[in-house]
């Protein structure tokens, strides 16, 4: 059996009249095992909105003694987390299934709406995909969305088809606008496109070492 403590305003001040303060919304998960043998169960749940989009979700493994509970971590809620910063960035391997896919779309959503600057790194990782063709849908949703793409040489071709960078470049650049586009080129360095100004690095060992 899986039961949730939810954590908010009327746990952490019951007074009607206190001063307005931050709110620490999160909700805390318990498996209970009312067998007489142990469990070693897959939990999975979802958070989701009253229109039941997902808006975080997670799985784990869990070891329930019989006739015993076990509490998972506590979990912050996204709007909390998110309102802080300054800079919400993901990657595809969020993506790669469905219901966390979900969960991150809804988070990205969500950072936008509030302002957030969007930075993406694709870190295609092609076991990790059901087919390539999903591959590059979900990437080009992620950089379709994004302020700041940082993306690798083979991903750039691999969501362009073009071999050649500049060119490669421009096309993404066409669709979309990036406030930063960077794009690594391994031991040949790096490029950083600002402004519609383009800047190329070239790749070095530092002999010593770094300390």
């Amino acid at each position: 059996m899986l039961s949730c403590a939810e954590e908010g305003i009327l746990t952490q001040d019951t007074n009607p009249n206190a001063e307005p303060y931050e709110v620490k919304k999160s909700i805390h998960l318990n498996v209970a095992n009312e067998s007489m043998k142990d469990e070693h169960v897959l939990v999975k749940w979802a958070l989701r909105r009253a229109d039941a989009e997902v808006i975080r979700s997670g799985e784990e493994y869990v070891d329930v003694p019989a006739l015993q509970s076990v509490w998972l971590s506590k979990e912050k809620m996204m709007d909390e987390m998110i309102d802080r910063t300054i800079i919400f960035h993901f990657g595809s391997l969020s993506m790669t299934d469905t219901v966390v896919r979900e969960a991150t779309k809804a988070a990205i959503e969500y950072a936008k709406s509030k302002g957030k600057l969007i930075s993406f790194d694709p870190n295609l990782r092609p076991p990790l995909w059901s087919s390539m063709e999903l591959a590059k849908e979900q990437i080009s949703y992620g950089i379709s969305k994004c302020d700041i793409l940082k993306i690798a040489d083979d991903e750039i071709r691999f969501m362009t088809g073009e071999d050649d960078i500049d060119k490669a470049i421009d096309l993404l650049q066409k669709d979309n606008n990036f406030k930063l586009l960077l794009v690594t080129l391994g031991k040949d360095g790096s490029i950083a496109v600002y402004k519609g100004k383009k800047v190329r690095v070239k790749g070095f060992v530092h002999a010593g070492g770094f300390k």
